[in-house]
């Protein structure tokens, strides 16, 4: 038997059923859409969260941690949300294929009752039929389209955290390369402060020197001017005691003289005698006057000799000449041990002088005395034959 349409108002509950049905499809996606924007924008702002923590922290492995766990669930939301979205556009097509084919048996059913009827109210319900399964497909497409730009939302969240893990693995190499420089400034820091250190104790010490070298010299001065001063008083001493031997034969000669007049008044009284006496007796007795005058003279001790200036010569270090043969010994002490023998008029190198012995180092290295015992002048600072010293 032929089916019985329905009547007017259960087509039209039934369209009224339809579009609401394609409302609450609308809703269920603008929800959907919604919700992932929330949650991407929560990713994201999770992802910024992340990211600042990355920039504050040093304790990259925890960052690492906590921006993987994120992005897990970032992922792991996405992953639902597009599970929830592809059932509500499964059911919201389910749900307008039912309206189809309900639309399509409320035609058939109008089409049934009344031919202008059921032409015009199945026209009517295909036309808004047709309209609302555009409008769901439409939004089936725009949830596919939101699916996909949250898939990039997504590929985007998850470069930006590779991008943020690269960033802090530079940030911790930048911090160890910084921290490697401080290291590195402070230990040239201490160097440099060493280095100056050193530098004041070098100062401090030649400081110190070059006053023990002033002092030193102005003691080597002293020592100097002390030495000449002796030099010079045994030179005072040397000229009173040959003065005084010059006196002793002056003395002498005068004795020698005044005996000689006596010896010429005896002989003019034997020649007084000897007018008395025979030529032989006077020839006699003259010859004997004479060879006893010729042994007074004849006598070194009795002869006065020419007197003799002491010398006063100071000797320094440099060239200088034996004026007799001279003892070199070891050291400054006259009992040292001898090491050779300088020869008469031979050229010394005299490099100090010191309590009347002089120290050369030519042509042998020792020390000989400047005098005799006797006080006879060994060394000269004049060389022989009046030439002038080197």
């Amino acid at each position: 038997p032929p089916r019985v349409a329905p009547p007017p108002e259960e087509a039209k509950k039934q369209v009224e059923a339809s579009v609401e049905a394609r409302r609450l499809a609308e809703v269920s996606t603008e929800d959907a859409r919604r919700k992932a924007a929330a949650e991407l924008e929560e990713a994201s702002h999770k992802q910024a969260e992340a990211q600042a923590e990355l920039a504050r922290h040093a304790a990259i492995e925890e960052v690492k941690r906590q921006a993987a766990t994120q992005v897990q669930e970032a992922l792991q939301k996405q992953a639902e949300s597009e599970a929830e979205l592809a059932k509500q556009a499964e059911a919201a097509a389910e749900e307008a294929r039912k309206q189809v084919q309900a639309s399509v048996e409320a035609k058939r059913e109008a089409q049934a009752a009344t031919e202008e009827a059921k032409r015009e109210a199945a026209l009517k319900a295909a036309e808004h039929l047709e309209e609302t399964v555009k409008r769901q497909a439409e939004a089936v497409a725009e949830a596919q389209r939101l699916a996909e730009a949250e898939k990039d939302a997504l590929a985007k969240a998850e470069a930006a955290a590779k991008e943020a893990k690269q960033q802090a693995e530079r940030n911790a190499e930048a911090r160890k390369r910084a921290e490697k420089l401080a290291e590195d400034e402070r230990a040239r820091a201490q160097s440099e402060a060493e280095i100056t250190r050193q530098a004041k104790v070098a100062a401090e010490e030649a400081r110190k020197q070059a006053e023990a070298n002033a002092e030193a010299r102005r003691a080597a001065e002293e020592a100097r001017k002390q030495a000449e001063a002796a030099a010079a008083a045994e030179a005072v001493a040397t000229e009173a005691r040959l003065a005084a031997e010059d006196a002793k034969r002056q003395a002498q000669a005068a004795a020698i003289a005044k005996e000689a007049a006596a010896a010429d008044t005896k002989q003019a009284e034997a020649a007084a005698t000897a007018a008395a006496v025979d030529g032989g007796s006077q020839s006699s007795l003259r010859a004997n006057l004479q060879i006893e005058t010729q042994d007074m003279a004849g006598d070194p001790s009795l002869v006065p000799s020419p007197p003799v200036s002491p010398s006063s010569e100071v000797i320094r270090p440099g060239y200088a000449w034996t004026l007799h043969k001279a003892a070199v010994r070891e050291a400054m002490q006259t009992d040292s041990e001898q090491v050779g023998i300088v020869g008469q008029g031979e050229r010394v190198l005299v490099i100090e002088v010191k309590r009347g012995r002089v120290h050369i180092s030519e042509p042998l290295e020792g020390w000989v005395s400047f005098k005799s015992a006797q006080g006879v002048q060994i060394i000269t600072g004049h060389p022989p034959g009046g030439g002038s010293p080197v």
